[in-house]
């Protein structure tokens, strides 16, 4: 039978039945409404209650009566719920969390029973009887009670009463739902249905559900056809989802079409739908299946953001101060007025926030606001408000308190999501030199990710052979390359959260499962297990390969200078993009044009390292593009003093404009004034100038850069002109060590020379030597 004829039959039972029970039970309930008898049990629970049956209300006391009863039942509810592990018949179930349980005993109380968990692994027996059954039967109970109070008031268009709220309550209860869940229990009873107080018994289906065996199937399955099974963990399962997908560079995501109804999409869009929403320029595509949109039971998802600790001392706080407050006020509500008394009521309820978030402030404003206008607000002793100016102090201090919690709440979760980037933070710090500290690097690196992460183990796994579908959990076909820990991985199927860095590697982690956002720093962390693994290869050869060291030795040179010198201004660029991109934060022109400038200057420094590296290649490779020309110098060294920017208050040039003419190509003599400035800056003493000049010597022109800098010692003149040199230098962010091999290289291909030489005095002096020109000899 299909879904929609179900349906359809079901519908019209429906309506046969109503049509067959509406005239008598529409005749008893007449009859319940009306009487003015009262049965025993009903005459006990008025006594109890404090109620005269025989007191008729009025339209507002009606209201009134109706909400403080809401109000209780709410509390009880969650109380109940929150407190079940320390109650009876709990079957050992922990307490609900806050936000369900308030969610919970709201939709109960309300009659909308909307479930966002599922009871029979989240409530004991005595939470679903004593908390959720009852409020099945007085929930109704109250809603009966509203029809029959609009019946009365337009019955009786001359009288101001409508009916006594609690015994229309009692009556509807008693004599008309009860003897109805009877006669229901005893059709479900004469079916077979259990009726007992036994604890929950789990039993496996035939599709296998979350059964691990059925699980390795899948896994299983996945593997044969060349794909890869992970298990994503995390609060928020679309941000999980998206997070790993980035994490793995995928471009496209699948995924099931969502199982809920209409309905509850209207109330949340579902894992599908908000991933699509978030996803970016990721594809996301909805598949279809047969149990779409039949509905299903939301599992409980705890996203609370403040320790147990402080919710539960902000629940105390709030329930056993605002009576404490209410005492301590009493003798003096004659002498403070009610503005006062709000402000005393509104500063414990802020004290709560702080303690303890939302909820429980929430909780104290409502008890507050009641308690304010029981003993504080005329008429003494009444739930009513005579004054309206009192009414809407209470409402705005009622606003308020929700606003200040729910602040509180927000604060709670951005310092949570602020802990976990500073923590992400420090991990990529430590694991940016890493690869650089010694031989051991790879050991120090896997036990540095144990630690971040409290696993059990850690291991490096290689793949022994060619890859085959079915390889992930043969031992053969793995050998461990590096582990830190105990009991290591020997395959990764083993693994609880394994990463595929290559064809051949794969890290694998035992002992939990990780978030998809931690899964990003476990990613980091393997990319650079694969750097360091070969690294210690790389060594290896070196030493088994002689004639190649000094090739090896200048590669790591390499990767060591310019590591720092690549990540430092495309990580401020990055950062300052993000920034700016972000839409949590209004940023003002200021600081928009503030991070622009960084992301520039940024950009700058990387073009100018980018732009050395590249030409040093070409001089090594003998392909560098030459312009030789006349060039007067009178041109160029102005132009390359404005180049050095900021710095350029720091040069003092004498250049005469009777120095012949030089053959060189301009941009490339410009670049060499630049970096032979700017290091001799770097070097002087501050308020010291550089000074630049020049002079004739027979057939070259001499071009002096002159610092009072601490200088060089003699044996290390050539030194200095070697890669990757900083000499002197003890900042190891200031450059590649690039800049004088750049600068000798550059001038000896325009068939000049480049020299140091001793400032007398103190300091070192860089000496250019380029030919004149042909023309000016002759001239």
């Amino acid at each position: 039978m299909s879904t929609t004829v179900a349906g359809m039959i079901f519908i019209v039972s429906l309506i046969v039945a109503l049509g067959l029970v509406y005239k008598p039970l529409g005749d008893h309930m007449y009859r319940v409404y009306s009487t003015t008898r009262h049965s025993a049990a009903e005459r006990g629970i008025y006594r109890l209650l404090g109620v005269r049956a025989d007191a008729e209300q009025g339209w507002g006391m009606y209201a009134r009566s109706l909400l403080a009863f809401s109000l209780i039942s709410i509390l009880v509810v969650y109380g109940v719920q929150r407190l079940q592990d320390k109650l009876p018949l709990s079957l050992g179930m922990k307490p609900v969390t806050d936000h369900i349980a308030w969610n919970t005993a709201v939709s109960f109380v309300t009659n909308t029973n909307w479930q966002a968990y599922s009871g029979e692994s989240t409530m004991g027996h005595l939470t679903q009887m004593a908390a959720l059954a009852v409020q099945n039967f007085v929930s109704a109970a109250v809603g009966m009670a509203v029809a029959v109070a609009l019946v009365r008031g337009f019955a009786r268009r001359r009288s101001d009463t409508i009916g006594n709220f609690w015994v229309d309550l009692v009556r509807g209860t008693i004599r008309i739902l009860l003897p109805m869940a009877f006669i229901g229990a005893l059709v479900l009873v004469a079916g077979g249905l259990i009726q007992n107080f036994s604890g929950p018994h789990e039993v496996s289906t035939l599709a296998g559900g979350g059964d691990p065996a059925n699980l390795a199937r899948q896994r299983t399955l996945v593997e044969s056809m060349g794909g890869t099974y992970h298990q994503v963990v995390g609060d928020d399962i679309p941000r999980a989802l998206l997070d790993f997908a980035r994490g793995v560079n995928a471009t496209q995501l699948v995924l099931g079409a969502s199982r809920r109804g209409r309905f509850a999409q209207i109330l949340s869009r579902g894992v599908g739908v908000e991933t699509t929403t978030l996803s970016g320029p990721i594809d996301v595509h909805l598949v279809t299946h047969e149990e779409a949109k039949k509905g299903r039971r939301r599992p409980e998802r705890s996203r609370a953001v403040l320790t147990r600790k402080r919710r539960l001392t902000g629940w105390a706080v709030a329930v056993a101060g605002m009576p404490l407050l209410t005492a301590a006020l009493i003798p003096f509500r004659d002498v403070i007025s009610l503005p006062s008394e709000i402000l005393f009521f509104l500063s414990l309820t802020v004290g709560v926030a702080l303690i303890g978030g939302m909820w429980p402030a929430i909780t104290a404003a409502v008890g507050g606001s009641l308690l304010l206008n029981w003993f504080f607000t005329p008429p003494i002793g009444q739930l009513t408000i005579s004054d309206p100016e009192n009414l809407f102090a209470l409402v705005v201090f009622v606003l308020v308190a929700a606003a200040v919690s729910t602040i509180v709440d927000i604060a709670a979760r951005r310092t949570r999501e602020a802990a976990r980037a500073r923590a992400d933070a420090e991990a990529l710090s430590t694991l940016a030199g890493h690869v650089l500290r010694g031989e051991a690097a790879l050991p120090s690196l896997l036990g540095r990710l144990r630690e971040t992460f409290s696993l059990d183990s850690v291991t490096l796994l290689e793949r022994a052979g060619e890859p085959t579908p079915d390889d992930q959990s043969e031992p053969g076909a793995w050998r461990i390359v590096a582990t830190t820990g105990a009991t290591p991985c020997t395959v990764p199927a083993t693994a609880d959260t394994d990463v595929q860095i290559s064809d051949r590697l794969v890290l694998a982690a035992r002992g939990r499962l990780l978030d998809a956002s931690d899964r990003r720093v476990l990613e980091a962390f393997a990319a650079e297990a694969a750097v360091a693994l070969r690294q210690e290869r790389l060594q290896e050869e070196a030493e088994q390969a002689k004639p190649l060291a000094e090739a090896d030795r200048m590669r790591t040179a390499l990767l060591a200078a310019v590591s720092h010198d690549l990540r430092t201004p495309l990580s401020a660029a990055k950062a300052s993009v993000e920034s700016l991109r972000s839409k949590e934060i209004d940023w003002s022109p200021e600081d928009r044009d503030e991070l622009l400038d960084t992301a520039q200057e940024s950009l700058a420094r990387l073009d100018r390292l980018v732009e050395n590296l590249l030409d040093m290649s070409r001089l090594q490779a003998g392909v560098l593009g030459l312009s030789l020309q006349p060039l007067a110098l009178e041109e160029v060294v102005p132009r390359a003093i404005d180049d050095l920017g900021a710095l350029r208050d720091r040069i003092e040039g004498d250049i005469s404009i009777d120095l012949p003419e030089i053959v060189a190509d301009p941009a490339l003599l410009e670049r060499v004034l630049v970096n032979l400035m700017t290091n001799a800056v770097r070097h002087s003493p501050a308020g010291q100038k550089v000074l630049i000049t020049a002079s004739w010597h027979e057939d070259q022109v001499e071009i002096r850069v002159i610092d009072r800098g601490p200088g060089i010692p003699p044996e290390a003149h050539d030194r200095v002109f070697q890669p990757f040199q900083r000499l002197g230098d003890r900042d190891n962010g200031t450059g590649v060590g690039l800049g004088l091999a750049l600068s000798r290289g550059l001038t000896e291909a325009m068939a000049g020379t480049l020299v140091p030489e001793e400032t007398p005095g103190g300091g070192l002096t860089m000496i250019i030597r380029m030919p004149i020109s042909s023309q000016a000899v002759t001239a």
